[in-house]
């Protein structure tokens, strides 16, 4: 049972093939392991990001609401001030007119109208403050909005780019170990 040299050189070079074979299979799962912790590492730092993100636009959200139903409470308690004071003044004009005896006269329907237009000019000028309020709050959450979809964007790209560059440098120096190896 002496094996004939060329057997024993082809059985060497077989083992040694398997051997070089096993070894590369070794730095392909460890090279895969690598990419893989790195993915993690980036995706738990992209997730914690977009989380403070997420929870940045919430607050402005939750504050802007807050501004909204602030500017409702003082449009309300404004219009009420302004019918409280329509009020007065309708009756000072009744006793003035009464007062002056030209009461049901067009000169007491004249001073009515003067109290109408100031009270309706009011309630105006409350309702365009009240809507100018709720808009402005409106633009500055809709720019949050926008600036939370880029920073999410962002913070995506860099974990692509993180991941992309680990795995080119993973595999390079698995690539060189083979190489040195054969």
């Amino acid at each position: 049972g002496v094996m004939s040299i060329a057997a024993y050189m082809a059985q060497a070079q077989q083992n040694s093939a398997s051997q070089m074979q096993a070894m590369q299979q070794y730095l392909q799962g460890s090279a895969d392991n690598q990419i893989q912790a790195q993915q993690a590492q980036l995706g738990f730092a992209r997730d914690q990001q977009v989380a403070e993100i997420e929870m940045a636009l919430q607050k402005a959200i939750a504050n802007g609401e807050l501004s909204v139903r602030q500017a409702e409470l003082q449009f309300e308690q404004a219009k009420k001030g302004i019918y409280e004071q329509a009020y007065r003044d309708k009756e000072m004009t009744s006793l003035t007119a009464q007062d002056r005896g030209i009461q049901n006269s067009a000169q007491m329907v004249g001073l009515m109208q003067g109290d109408a237009y100031r009270r309706d000019g009011l309630l105006n000028q409350n309702l365009t403050t009240r809507d100018q309020t709720v808009n402005d709050i409106n633009h500055q959450l809709n720019q949050m909005k926008y600036e939370t979809d880029v920073n999410k964007g962002m913070a995506n790209s860099q974990y692509n780019y993180g991941v992309a560059g680990a795995t080119a440098e993973i595999n390079a120096n698995m690539f060189n170990q083979m190489a040195n190896m054969s």
